[in-house]
């Protein structure tokens, strides 16, 4: 793991532990967040003495809102609200920010349904080389055996 993804995923998990409200450990729980949380984020952060990175801040955000989950509580979320680091309503969820989350997801499940092509091509492609293997191995053992038998018979003979 490079030492940016190591960095990211250490913010994350800080993320996770000081605004638990904001990013639970629940996939399921997971909230649509107010606008520019950003701010509120590095505000807080500057406030318990741990600066942070604001490009490495805007990759985890990006992570976290471009996730499945994510985009779903945009889409489905029945009330319609925005939540702050407290689990707070701030805002609302407009339209285009819906439309913009129903685009990305299908993107993303487009995406899974071509890795999962793959990943059953590439499966296919090894139990195909698998039985290939074999045959070579029980083609190069009946060989073997053949050439023995032809030994022993030839020892008989003499």
């Amino acid at each position: 793991m490079s030492l940016s993804k190591k960095q990211a995923t250490a913010l994350h998990r800080l993320l996770m532990e000081r605004f638990p409200k904001a990013f639970p450990q629940d996939y399921d729980a997971i909230l649509p967040l107010k606008l520019d949380i950003d701010v509120d984020i590095r505000a807080r952060l500057i406030q318990q003495g741990e600066p942070v990175d604001p490009d490495l801040l805007h990759r985890v955000l990006a992570n976290h809102v471009g996730r499945a989950g994510y985009l779903l509580a945009l889409i489905h979320r029945c009330d319609g609200r925005r939540f702050d680091l407290d689990g707070k309503p701030a805002g609302e969820v407009d339209a285009p920010a819906r439309s913009e989350a129903v685009r990305l997801l299908g993107e993303h499940q487009q995406r899974q349904k071509e890795a999962a092509t793959r990943h059953r091509h590439h499966q296919a492609l090894e139990k195909q080389q698998q039985r290939a293997k074999a045959e070579r191995i029980a083609e190069r053992e009946r060989r073997a055996a053949e050439k023995q038998r032809r030994r022993e018979e030839h020892e008989r003979n003499r």
